[in-house]
């Protein structure tokens, strides 16, 4: 088990997709995919665990040209998960933590 900046537990079969949301290496990329890790993750269903999983397998400059609508979203990531990213608002501080 481990507990997050926000004080959630995230249990063990998660970690991996959280660490990995956190940790991309490019910091724009680590605050919005952890404030999504940090704010749905427990609440998805295995499905969306899933669909989350395969989109942190991406390449970064390739999510990062999906966020900043440099390239169309593939249709097989535009789907619930990608709404849950679009959803970041910058003026939530808890996510900039």
């Amino acid at each position: 088990m481990y507990v997050s900046k926000m004080q959630t537990i995230i249990p063990d079969n998660l970690k991996p997709l959280y660490v990995r949301a956190k940790r991309r290496g490019l910091i724009e990329l680590d605050i919005l995919l952890g404030y999504v890790a940090d704010k749905y993750l427990l609440s998805m269903s295995a499905e969306q665990v899933e669909r989350f999983r395969i989109l942190l397998l991406q390449e970064d400059s390739n999510i990062f040209k999906w966020i900043m609508d440099k390239e169309p979203v593939p249709k097989e990531f535009d789907n619930d998960i990608w709404e849950m990213v679009k959803s970041f608002d910058s003026s939530d501080k808890k996510a900039m933590m």
